[in-house]
């Protein structure tokens, strides 16, 4: 860190009070640019890196674990929403380890899929780029053989005002089975 400093000083010597005020210019602009995309949204993210509506996604899967009897929440987009909501549930959420393939660090957190076994669940899906604020059926190819039954519920969606910035499908899934499957991590 010291060297930062001391680098900074020493090359702001070669600096005039011109290049300062542009420098000072810019970077007013880039910081009054992010704070109105944090505070306003105007521009939508089309990916799962933004901190919109993770808040809101943890209580409607709040209320439909308690509606529909799901024993156990999981997501298999990557690692974000698994961790997310495991951050804001109460509950432990697992990761796409559950249908035998691999998931970052809910490999190694100790969770036992055998306790799982017979269960129903929730499967939280993200879709970065919708374009409607419907069902639309997308789910891993291999859910079906974990699962005796999967119905799909309607979407959450998150709003800012009118518009809708981010949408999760959610599936209802009866009767897990854990199966052996070439490469899966089993625990």
């Amino acid at each position: 860190m010291p060297a930062y400093i001391t680098g900074i000083i020493l090359i702001s010597t070669f600096f005039n009070h011109k290049w300062i005020r542009y420098q000072l210019i810019f970077s007013l602009i880039v910081h009054l640019g992010l704070a109105i995309e944090v505070l306003f949204y105007p521009l939508l993210i089309k990916s799962d890196d933004t901190w919109i509506g993770w808040g809101n996604l943890a209580e409607r899967v709040k209320e439909l674990k308690i509606k529909y009897h799901a024993a156990f929440v999981f997501s298999a987009d990557d690692y974000k929403t698994s961790a997310v909501l495991d951050f804001y549930l109460d509950s432990t959420v697992y990761g796409r380890n559950v249908i035998g393939e691999r998931a970052l660090q809910f490999d190694f957190i100790g969770t036992d899929l055998h306790a799982l076994q017979g269960n129903d669940a929730l499967f939280i899906n993200s879709i970065p780029n919708f374009k409607s604020d419907q069902k639309e059926n997308e789910f891993p190819l291999s859910l079906p053989l974990y699962f005796s039954d999967i119905a799909e519920l309607d979407p959450i969606l998150i709003k800012k005002g009118d518009r809708t910035v981010r949408k999760f499908l959610v599936f209802y899934c009866k009767n897990y089975h854990m199966k052996s499957k070439p490469g899966a991590i089993q625990q």
